[in-house]
């Protein structure tokens, strides 16, 4: 059972485990139909999520104390975020162009969380952490939806 982030503490440690996850569960991607193009792509795609996790790992280390301890719990009541595992997802149910398409639409996910919490930060410091993690989030939301449609390309 996923654990149900109540401060942005709990919301910044799910979402590194998520990036963590997803970068091995996309490394572990193979099917006898994937073909070189398509392994590039996820190889490159598990890179991105594990620079991800560690980029948050890092913020969060280097973030004070109060920011991080703030609650958000009117947001996920309303809107389930983080509520399943990605190791859960058996991708290999889908096909190369779904994994991507899941994997921009997760992301796009976390960026209209954090927008959100960026909006409704009751305290500077508070609303620069989270726009921060919503810059580092948005940054490679745009970078591996830019990589995925290049890879189409080739």
């Amino acid at each position: 059972m996923a654990m149900v982030p109540k401060t942005l503490n709990d919301l910044l440690q799910i979402t590194q485990r998520f990036h963590a996850e997803m970068a091995k569960h996309l490394t572990q991607y193979n099917t006898p139909q994937t073909d070189e193009r398509q392994q590039l792509l996820l190889q490159h795609l598990a890179h991105k999520e594990q620079v991800l996790a560690d980029t948050l790992a890092e913020l969060k280390l280097d973030s004070d104390l109060g920011p991080l301890q703030t609650w958000f719990y009117e947001y996920t009541d309303r809107h389930p975020i983080a509520a399943f595992e990605p190791l859960e997802i058996n991708l290999r149910e889908y096909d190369i162009d779904s994994v991507a398409a899941l994997t921009a639409d997760w992301h796009g996910e976390l960026v209209d969380l954090f927008i959100y919490l960026t909006e409704r930060a009751e305290s500077d410091r508070t609303e620069k952490l989270a726009r921060d993690v919503l810059a580092i989030e948005a940054s490679h939301a745009r970078q591996m939806s830019y990589d995925m449609a290049r890879s189409n390309d080739i």
